[in-house]
């Protein structure tokens, strides 16, 4: 138990005695565990019960070394926030959406500048980037812009300003 970092134990025995419930191979599980040079290293295990196999007797555990996946993902995960926190202090309105109009991303300044709280859920079932340009232009707020570069990466993306400048 000592060699499952404390924070992952109660996920791996819980896998473990799933695994011992049902013979077969059970579900993978991502924990970390303590190398022998002290460090945590990300693994992902998949043990498979053939206690009931008359051959074998045994559960056959196979162990694979994720860590530099996790690293990434851990990562990927820092960006993803310090975006997010960058997107909500700038003073203009902005979004993202495919070409279909759903809405991928808007930060809350934009709900602000076209009226009500815009939420991903308000504007369902409609074309978002549209309801998005329409409303900014209607109520004199600015609208987002739409150029070839964006169109032909599959997505629209444009910030609204209260003047009415519009920005990629």
């Amino acid at each position: 138990n000592e060699l499952v970092h404390p924070d992952d134990r109660e996920v791996g025995i819980g896998n473990w005695m799933e695994m011992l419930d049902s013979p077969g191979p059970a579900r993978p599980v991502r924990l970390r565990h303590l190398h022998q040079d002290g460090s945590w290293v990300w693994i992902e295990v998949t043990n498979n019960n053939r206690l009931a196999d008359p051959e074998h007797h045994d559960v056959l555990a196979e162990m694979v070394d994720i860590s530099e996946e996790m690293g990434a993902l851990e990562a990927l995960h820092a960006r993803d926030q310090l975006l997010r926190q960058l997107t909500e202090t700038v003073p203009v309105g902005l979004f993202h959406a495919d070409l279909g109009g759903h809405l991928l991303f808007s930060n809350s300044r934009l709900g602000e500048l076209i009226g009500g709280g815009l939420s991903l859920e308000a504007l369902a079932g409609v074309d978002r980037r549209r309801h998005i340009l329409d409303t900014a232009g209607e109520a004199d707020h600015g609208a987002g812009v739409v150029d070839e570069r964006t169109q032909a990466e599959g997505a629209v993306a444009g910030p609204v300003r209260a003047e009415g400048d519009a920005y990629l």
